[in-house]
């Protein structure tokens, strides 16, 4: 009898390592399914295999991109100021800081961003000084003059004049006026009505407000710079009393003078203006002009000029 319950508690004992391995081949299946199912779902959509869409229920949104991904983030990395421990008494902000550690990070990042700024000037400060070397440097081998070419060849429509402006010819009445003016550059524009330049003035309440001059090939001397023609007259000077500044005189009185003299007198009109002279630019072009060509004049100190002109396409 001993012998038969001890048969039957051996089958038994068989049967329940069995059926425990059976149940550990099943949870192994069961989580290697998992497994795959999220991976897929990882990598994008994909159809899932018949037995675990029997076996497993999952919602819709599960098999959408990136939703599992979503879900399945690991925890953020807990903050530096949340790892020491002189801040964990009193975790009253992000990540568990103290409002004493973000005064101090957000201290710290202020002082790193008026570092940043301050890096920066130095750096423009630095480059300064550099391209200043380097041109007093090259100023002492040779000469330079770098200048855009503005043309003008066809009749603009003038702006209607205010009230209060008037465009005159230049006689000696405004010589004398613009001769007494305290500032030295607006008194040795007078030299170019003395070589002879044909020049307009610009009256504001019948005060001499700013001047202009032209020259044609007889009195031209900038040849190096930019060759004229029979027919052609260059703009040679564009002077705007300090106290009349910023109010687009120049601009105006360019587009006046310039519709006196072309097409009626000369086919066209042509200024160089340095390179950089930003507000120079500005009032030709709204004043109607046109850059043509970029004009490069280097020369040995007290030699001989070379130059190239390299044309502009009109538009750029």
């Amino acid at each position: 009898m001993s012998r038969e319950r001890t048969a039957i508690g051996r089958s038994r004992a068989g049967l329940s390592k069995r059926c425990c391995f059976g149940a550990k081949t099943e949870a192994g299946r069961y989580f290697i399914f998992i497994g795959l199912l999220r991976t897929s779902v990882d990598n994008g959509p994909r159809p899932a295999p018949a037995n675990v869409l029997s076996n497993i229920r999952l919602e819709k949104s599960a098999f959408q991109t990136g939703s599992v991904r979503r879900h399945m983030r690991p925890p953020c990395r807990p903050s530096a100021l949340n790892d020491d421990p002189v801040f964990r008494k009193d975790r009253m902000g992000h990540n568990g800081a103290s409002k004493e550690a973000l005064q101090m990070a957000s201290q710290d990042s202020v002082a790193s961003i008026l570092e940043a700024e301050d890096v920066k000037r130095r750096d423009a400060s630095l480059r300064a000084r550099i391209k200043d070397f380097l041109k007093r440097a090259l100023s002492r081998i040779v000469d330079y003059r770098i200048n855009w070419i503005f043309a003008q060849n066809t009749a603009v429509e003038s702006p209607a004049l205010p009230p209060s402006i008037e465009i005159a010819v230049f006689d000696e009445q405004h010589l004398a006026a613009f001769a007494r003016h305290p500032d030295a550059r607006v008194r040795s524009a007078m030299s170019f009505d003395r070589a002879g330049c044909v020049g307009f003035v610009l009256l504001a309440d019948a005060e001499p407000a700013a001047c202009i001059h032209f020259a044609d090939r007889s009195s031209y001397e900038s040849s190096s710079t930019w060759p004229l023609a029979d027919n052609e007259v260059a703009l040679v000077n564009v002077t705007t009393l300090p106290e009349h500044r910023s109010q687009r005189y120049a601009s105006l009185l360019i587009a006046q003078a310039t519709s006196l003299l072309v097409p009626s007198r000369y086919r066209q009109a042509f200024a160089y203006i340095w390179w950089n002279h930003h507000a120079s630019l500005r009032a030709f072009r709204n004043a109607g002009w046109q850059r043509v060509a970029i004009s490069f004049e280097i020369s040995r100190r007290n030699g001989r000029w070379h130059s190239l002109h390299l044309p502009w396409k009109v538009g750029r």
